[in-house]
């Protein structure tokens, strides 16, 4: 129709690999990240050129999807990976590892701390990105690839996946972690490509073979059936507005569907910007076009009144008021300034762990040095950190395993530091007079420990 006729080519440009994924960042000014080969290239939404790149891929990256803040980005690929980047800094914050085959699906919780992916080993696995474990793994979710995944508008915690075994199903992630646990199955009847949910929750569209079907949740019922590709249809997206749905198919066709009507009014990837300025689309030979609508400023103020409209529970609904003057009546609260990070922090940051280590020490504080000492554990930097230490810097390590190592907060830690330390340095102990007598300080001191636990036991 006329709306789309006013989409013209913005720029066309031949990819490495073909584009397997588009998806576009939720907040301004809508940088899209673009999934092909072993690379993510996030585009300037302004120039559609590349702003940056994310090349830590050991095989073909999949399906990198922004966080709804824009901050974030997971990646899956061919190696069982699920990575997470910093997008301003492009650097890797978390890697999850359990999966054993290619994961096709990374999708972000609506509460922004959980990861979910699913994968070609036929398993959900929900990951925590503060802690970096795996909170459910959902073994033999299917009986064959996964390939679409959706989250659900309603719930955290209610996840859709779509595999080649021709079915769909809903996991509540609160029931629990077996497969035997699934909510609701539906049966596309061809081989699911994508999924996706409309706004208001109720309503999930599937895509496999030449069919979209758009499924009715509360009922289970396919509501309609639109066979309008002549190949496989392979993305889906809907726009800015919440009134169009659009799929794209190995057809090298772009159909568009009105919500109300799901009417057409006339490629392995889609994906369109917040604003529905920009539309992005990828073939499987490699190309990548973008084309870009003038938006008028009465659609933006439209636009913005829709943005206005925040929903309880969400981020923008508790930093609503932020930027409001306050009145000469009103209380004011003065902000806390931002926290500082200590020089052992620093140090932390650039990997300089052995630097860090000793600046932890200069502070004097126990809860400092063990809790430097687990994060260096955690790193798998504690035998770095600790080896080539001469006898004056290892006897104050000495001093102070010997002075904490019984107490019950710091035991666990301090252990494995005593035998990462003895394995390090038994062979040369008796070289320095001083590292023999911090040694035997510490000896005696395990072994008085072990003599008090066995006369109360």
């Amino acid at each position: 129709g006329r709306y789309w006729s006013k989409f013209n080519v913005a720029s066309i440009t031949k990819e490495f690999g073909a584009v397997n994924h588009i998806d576009f960042s939720p907040t301004e000014p809508h940088n899209y990240a673009v999934t092909a080969s072993t690379r993510v290239l996030i585009y300037d939404a302004t120039t559609n050129e590349v702003d940056k790149t994310l090349t830590r891929f050991k095989d073909v990256a999949y399906g990198a999807t922004f966080r709804q803040d824009g901050r974030l980005l997971a990646v899956g690929g061919a190696h069982p990976l699920v990575q997470v980047f910093d997008v301003s800094a492009r650097t890797l914050l978390r890697a999850f590892r359990g999966h054993t085959g290619a994961v096709r699906v990374t999708r972000f919780a609506a509460d922004n701390t959980r990861v979910v992916s699913m994968s070609d080993d036929r398993s959900v696995r929900a990951w925590d990105l503060s802690s970096e474990t795996s909170l459910d793994v959902i073994s033999g979710a299917h009986d064959d690839y996964i390939r679409g995944g959706a989250a659900s508008r309603v719930s955290p915690d209610v996840w859709y996946s779509g595999s080649y075994d021709k079915t769909i199903k809903t996991w509540d992630l609160r029931v629990g972690n077996q497969s035997s646990n699934v909510v609701a199955t539906f049966d596309h009847g061809e081989p699911v490509e994508s999924l996706l949910t409309l706004p208001g929750g109720s309503l999930l569209v599937s895509a496999g073979g030449n069919k979209v079907k758009i499924w009715d949740l509360l009922t289970g019922r396919a509501l309609t059936v639109l066979q309008n590709h002549q190949k496989t249809v392979t993305g889906l997206c809907i726009d800015g507005t919440k009134t169009r749905l659009m799929s794209c198919g190995l057809d090298r066709m772009i159909k568009v569907y009105d919500l109300k009507t799901y009417a057409v009014t006339p490629l392995l990837a889609v994906a369109t910007s917040p604003d529905s300025s920009l539309l992005a689309y990828g073939g499987v030979d490699g190309s990548l076009a973008v084309r870009r609508r003038l938006v008028k400023q009465s659609e933006r103020v439209r636009s913005r009144r829709r943005d206005d409209d925040v929903r309880a529970g969400t981020y923008r609904y508790f930093v609503r008021g932020k930027n409001v003057t306050a009145g000469h009546e009103d209380l004011q609260v003065e902000a806390r300034r931002q926290h500082r990070l200590q020089p052992y922090e620093k140090l932390l940051k650039k990997f300089r762990y052995r630097e860090a280590l000793k600046s932890a020490f200069e502070t004097s504080r126990p809860v400092v040095i063990v809790s430097m000492f687990a994060e260096l554990q955690h790193r798998q930097a504690l035998e770095t950190s600790l080896s080539g230490l001469n006898d004056v810097e290892l006897v104050p390590i000495l001093n102070f395993l010997t002075k904490h190592i019984v107490n019950n907060a710091y035991s666990a830690v301090l252990l494995d530091v005593t035998d990462v330390v003895l394995d390090l340095y038994g062979s040369v102990v008796g070289a320095s007079p001083v590292v023999v007598k911090a040694v035997e300080q510490l000896s005696n001191r395990i072994r008085l420990e072990l003599k008090l636990q066995k006369q109360l036991f």
